[in-house]
């Protein structure tokens, strides 16, 4: 089911950059992205305040408490982003160029609006969860994802830019009473608005578990807006849509690599008992990271371009220049999360905000130098050097912090991996490399046990339910 869920967002994903592609092309894209990223600084708050909270008070077994709990998620969440969604509208217009042909305000109060909904939504998800209806909840996941495409491209066909905006708000209130109705068969789930409360205990628990993972969300946003600024002031609106869309077709990529290393480690972070235990999960996790991020970048770098024309079109082939960059990048940041995620799972919050500050000041400061000179691709080139020094940080703070020690092999693989890759970044794609990049996918799968490992999986799955079956 989590397969599913991963596939269907990627293909509303893919629908939803296609359909801004064709119908607003290059300055439009990178209009609706300033305007959601300016929103995400809504959705980046309640995201940190509520979830983890929830998650801790639920794990209390006194369930005639978990009314109440619920309440209390849903009270604050709507209360906050009530407040940041105002606080978006009134510094819309000093936080983003105020000569494009939409209402400001008006745009960002739907595209907030919407952000609030989803965190409600996400409310019912952690509840569905914690009570282990994960396939109640994967549905609901892949039906957000379905109505949301549509939405987009129905909305974007019929009223352009504006369109697009409708849609991020109407689909995801659509949703609202889908998650709660599930939510509440599920039990514990509250049954009247008296429930509701904004409780002291939880602002206190929220403020305290999400507080580190809130400031670094706010760290990288701000970092972001930084390079979107550089952008729009050397090259406009369409400069900052080509880096836009590389951007989002990176993090597609990289939430699904990323995602698969937090459900595989960090649960195992936060109850390793002592250091040696520790060492032993973080090596595990770097051996993994090892095993299957480099030959997913090696395969993502040979088809850029493709995926860029697929997902865009032909018009934001200056895309493919800045991904190529970011993708070197991120095989740095995904060995640095093997480090940095302990920091923030066993309560080690100034040496974790010490590497996410550092790789967010880097990212900033080398976007503002770097794009003047390089254009979209200085971007990318910020974005691959901050995240090596990100790498070094993470390492240091875990040494420091916790005393792991990383292994010298896997510190040499992603140094190894992070500058063929940027050297690979710098040519022409062409179809020799493409090929060379995709046999060496190939074989760095089969010589790192990736592949036997994957056969393995998939046989003990599916092998007993046919045997079973006869």
């Amino acid at each position: 089911m989590g397969l599913l869920v991963s596939l269907a967002s990627v293909v509303a994903a893919a629908v939803r950059s296609k359909a801004a592609a064709l119908f607003l092309g290059p300055v439009g894209v990178g209009i609706v992205a300033e305007v959601q990223q300016l929103a995400t600084l809504v959705l980046v708050p309640l995201a940190a305040f509520a979830g983890p909270a929830l998650v801790q008070a639920l794990a209390n077994r006194d369930s005639p408490t978990h009314e109440r709990v619920i309440g209390a998620a849903l009270a604050w969440t709507l209360a906050l982003g009530v407040l940041l969604s105002a606080a978006a509208v009134l510094l819309a217009p000093r936080l983003l160029p105020t000569n494009w042909n939409i209402a400001l305000r008006t745009s960002v109060a739907l595209v907030s609006s919407g952000t609030l909904f989803v965190a409600l939504t996400n409310v019912a998800t952690q509840t569905l969860v914690f009570r282990a209806r994960l396939a109640d909840s994967a549905r609901l996941q892949v039906v957000a994802t379905i109505v949301s495409a549509l939405a987009v491209v129905v909305s974007t066909w019929s009223f352009g830019i504006v369109g697009q905006f409708v849609a991020l708000v109407a689909a995801p209130a659509v949703m609202v009473p889908l998650y709660w109705r599930t939510a509440r068969e599920s039990g514990a789930w509250p049954r009247a608005l008296s429930s509701w409360n904004l409780s002291p205990d939880f602002f206190r628990l929220a403020f305290t578990v999400g507080g580190a993972s809130l400031a670094a969300g706010v760290a990288l946003q701000g970092a972001l807006y930084v390079t979107r600024l550089r952008l729009e002031l050397t090259g406009g609106a369409a400069l900052n849509g080509q880096f836009q869309a590389a951007w989002a077709i990176g993090s597609l990529y990289l939430g699904l690599v990323l995602s698969g290393i937090g459900n595989f480690a960090f649960p195992r972070f936060a109850t390793a008992d002592g250091t040696e235990q520790l060492q032993s999960e973080v090596n595990a996790t770097a051996a993994f990271v090892a095993k299957f991020a480099p030959p997913a970048v090696l395969l993502v770098v040979a088809f850029s371009g493709l995926g860029v024309r697929l997902l865009y079109s032909s018009g934001f082939e200056p895309a493919v220049e800045i991904l190529k960059w970011q993708l070197a990048g991120d095989v740095a940041k995904c060995f640095a999360w093997a480090y940095a995620g302990p920091l923030l799972y066993r309560g080690r919050v100034r040496a974790f905000m010490f590497a996410e500050f550092t790789v967010a000041v880097f990212l900033a400061g080398l976007s503002w130098i770097l794009v003047p000179r390089f254009g979209a691709v200085g971007a990318g080139q910020a974005y691959l050097a901050s995240h090596v020094v990100y790498l070094v940080a993470a390492t240091i703070a875990a040494r420091v912090s916790l005393g792991l020690r990383p292994k010298v092999q896997h510190i040499v693989i992603a140094v190894a991996c992070t500058a063929v890759l940027a050297g690979i970044a710098a040519l022409p794609t062409n179809i020799f490399i493409q090929g060379g990049l995709t046999v060496a996918s190939l074989i760095w799968l089969i010589a790192s046990g990736a592949l036997p490992e994957i056969a393995k999986k998939v046989r003990a799955r599916f092998l007993p339910a046919q045997r079973n079956s006869k």
